[in-house]
């Protein structure tokens, strides 16, 4: 029933056929697109500015792990895990600082995860010329 094998050269054909029949129609899209210089031009300007918030994005995350006890809901975390008051409170002072430390992790994940993304983003810059001849040829 899903075995592959049964597939014809027609089938392959076909589906080139079909591929190429649906290139033809966005043929004359991309050209219009690509003619118009200034949008070209804005939309790599977007590009551009798009990778540097990511970058900046991640900066800011990696400062607000030095911040993090002087910002007002995090500052409570702060003083949770400094203050002996609130640790004899706590069954287990393990615990608090565990997800004191949890939290700046997770901050530290989102940092890194913005810059993948802002790396992805000048890839993609690199790489979308090349596509895009390919699918005028």
């Amino acid at each position: 029933m899903f075995n592959t094998s049964k597939k014809t050269p027609h089938d392959d054909q076909q589906q080139l056929k079909d591929a190429q029949n649906i290139l033809a129609t966005l043929q004359p899209v991309l050209d219009k697109v690509y003619s118009n210089k200034a949008m070209l031009f804005l939309s790599k300007g977007f590009d551009g500015i798009e990778e540097f918030v990511y970058y900046l994005l991640a900066l800011a995350s990696f400062v607000f792990i030095f911040i993090m006890n002087t910002i007002f809901p995090f500052h409570l975390l702060g003083e949770i895990v400094s203050r002996p008051v609130f640790r004899e409170q706590i069954t287990t002072a393990d615990d608090i600082t565990s997800f004191h430390f949890a939290v700046k992790g997770l901050v530290l994940l989102i940092g890194i995860l913005f810059i993948v993304l802002g790396l992805k983003s000048a890839s993609l810059e690199i790489i979308k010329p090349y596509c895009m001849e390919l699918l005028r040829n």
